[in-house]
């Protein structure tokens, strides 16, 4: 029970950071980094890591580097799709979004990604009943200190590793408030350059192809589609995809949860005291 008790005090501190800050992180949807050394053991240029793609056997990796997110013809397409949920007893103050992208063979000092639009969604995009509740400004294109690598061990003898795929961070503004429950989030891309293509990695974590509950979507021209990678080689299963992302604004407990946090707050001050 000691343990349980440090956990939640601990959870409760993190809250109230999170609270604190109007403009930061409140939700991270999962990691791109991989570390600065590849399978294969090759250095990232000094202050880069890479985001390698996974692998769950010697035998076996994903397939896909990056799904379409840029805009093409005239049907919408492509479009990428994931969601979050707000925990009963709070309210999400959103005052923006992070996403990632990369143009392959794109210098760093040329910014690819010039705009796009946002949507924020009561349900899944494309389900009978999901509706668009808010939408989000494109504000900025910044550089990442990550390369995206397709797998440089599995399947023997791997792909090499390149400098060719910078991942950049993409920031969208917004002034959302949001109640719990389960949101869905939407977004393209506008490439700088006419006609050139922009990707998205998805979700990286070292080991693991995907997971039970990832469920990231992509609009390509013939409708919304689960985003799946098939794997290499082909007999590999195939594997529904999760997008990185994060959520920036504040948390706003309710009543319940304010006292709680205040309960919280109190037992961290005694601890300090003691």
């Amino acid at each position: 029970m000691r343990a349980a008790h440090i956990v939640a005090v601990v959870g409760l501190a993190v809250s109230a950071s999170a609270m604190a800050n109007p403009n930061g992180p409140i939700y991270n949807n999962g990691p791109l980094s991989t570390g600065p050394t590849t399978l294969s053991g090759r250095a990232a240029p000094v202050g880069f890591t890479w985001s390698e793609v996974a692998n769950d056997l010697p035998t076996q990796s994903n397939t896909v580097a990056g799904f379409s997110g840029h805009v093409s013809g005239t049907t919408g397409a492509f479009r990428l799709a994931d969601d979050f949920t707000v925990p009963v007893g709070e309210v999400w103050n959103v005052s923006g979004f992070c996403t990632y992208g990369y143009q392959t063979g794109s210098a760093a000092t040329f910014n690819p990604i010039s705009g796009g639009s946002f949507n924020v969604w009561s349900g899944r995009p494309g389900d009978v009943g999901s509706v668009v509740i808010g939408t989000a400004a494109y504000s900025a294109t910044t550089n990442t200190t990550m390369y995206r690598i397709f797998n440089t061990v599995a399947p023997p003898p791997g792909s090499p590793q390149g400098t060719t795929r910078l991942i950049r961070e993409v920031e969208w503004s917004t002034a959302l408030s949001l109640g719990p429950g389960t949101y869905w989030i939407d977004f393209q891309y506008t490439p700088t350059t006419a006609g050139t293509s922009v990707f998205v990695p998805s979700v990286t974590i070292p080991g693991v192809r995907g997971l039970p509950g990832w469920n990231g979507r992509q609009l390509t021209t013939t409708g919304w589609i689960d985003a799946i990678d098939a794997g290499n080689p082909a007999t590999a299963p195939d594997f529904i995809q999760d997008f990185p992302f994060v959520v920036k604004g504040k948390i706003i407990p309710t009543q319940g949860a304010a006292a709680l946090l205040a309960i919280g707050s109190l037992v961290v001050a005694r601890r300090r005291r003691a």
